[in-house]
């Protein structure tokens, strides 16, 4: 993957944690990860849904909302990040994914 920083020392308060840290984006892949600075752990924050039928238009991502990613579409829009373009339900137990937009990167974030 081909990331790239979209926002460097980002919080996301989701509905039971927090993640903290540079948020990269790889709009060929359709990906968001956040990578903790000092560690160089990564969180991807993203699914592909292919296998669902359904394929993320240029500059969208499919965002998990369910279990330990619940609130996380949420949180990226707070944080200006993305913007909610439709709800859907997936898999065989109807987990909930968000399709969402991703907004412009602040220029003096951008690499």
């Amino acid at each position: 993957m081909t990331w790239k920083i979209y926002r460097e020392a980002l919080s996301l308060k989701l509905s039971e944690i927090e993640l903290d840290g540079d948020l990269h984006y790889d709009a060929a892949q359709a990906a968001l990860c956040l990578v903790d600075p000092e560690s160089g752990e990564e969180e991807v924050l993203t699914v592909s849904l292919l296998s669902d039928g359904y394929v993320a238009l240029p500059g969208e991502v499919f965002v998990r909302d369910y279990s330990e990613h619940s609130g996380l579409p949420t949180a990226l829009v707070t944080a200006g990040v993305c913007e909610l373009v439709e709800e859907l339900s997936v898999g065989p137990f109807g987990s909930w994914v968000q399709r969402m937009r991703v907004l412009e990167a602040p220029s003096a974030h951008r690499s």
